[in-house]
């Protein structure tokens, strides 16, 4: 029964439910979207409550009708594969605040997750805050050439860091400037 599952396993399946051009409004109490929440669904746009801190892992994932999202100003992490495989996501707008892109386990095994925009080639620009501090592995897979990604140095990072080191734009073939 559908009283038994978590807030999150209700929207989940509340969204898959829905048909083509959904629109989804949450509560503005939540503080946080879990991962896979809204995966694999129909949802066409969805405003996010301004006191959401963090997106879960895969959050978006393949929501191939999702057109925009407005990421609120309190998040400071995005993590691994949350608009991956949004092929009709136009706009995304990232806060100032940002801190992380992707994921980073800093255990006995060093593992980075990033993948967050992979093949999301609807995009025509995006802007990383300059507040980014860890912008992880192949964030913008699949992007093309008529794509631009707007990037400053990130903050507390080596001069030239960005350009010359790490896979943040493994497989992707975007300006960036």
């Amino acid at each position: 029964p559908l009283v038994t599952k978590s807030l999150s396993e209700c929207i989940h399946i509340l969204v898959i439910l829905g048909a083509s051009g959904t629109e989804v409004t949450l509560s503005p109490r939540m503080t946080t979207i879990g991962a896979y929440m809204f995966a694999n669904t129909k949802i066409t746009s969805i405003e996010l409550p301004k006191k959401i801190t963090s997106l879960g892992s895969h959050a978006f994932y393949n929501c191939t009708e999702l057109k925009s999202i407005v990421v609120p100003g309190q998040v400071t992490t995005i993590n691994d594969y949350v608009f991956a495989n949004c092929t009709s996501l136009e706009s995304v707008e990232l806060p100032l605040g940002l801190k992380q892109m992707g994921k980073f386990s800093s255990g006995a095994v060093q593992d980075t997750w990033g993948y967050i925009f992979e093949n999301c080639t609807a995009i025509k620009e995006i802007t990383i805050p300059y507040t980014v501090t860890s912008l992880q592995t192949g964030n913008f897979k699949g992007w093309t050439k008529d794509q631009v990604i707007k990037v400053s140095e990130l903050k507390g990072a080596p001069s030239g860091w960005l350009w010359d080191e790490g896979n943040w734009d493994l497989g992707c073939e975007a300006t960036v400037i």
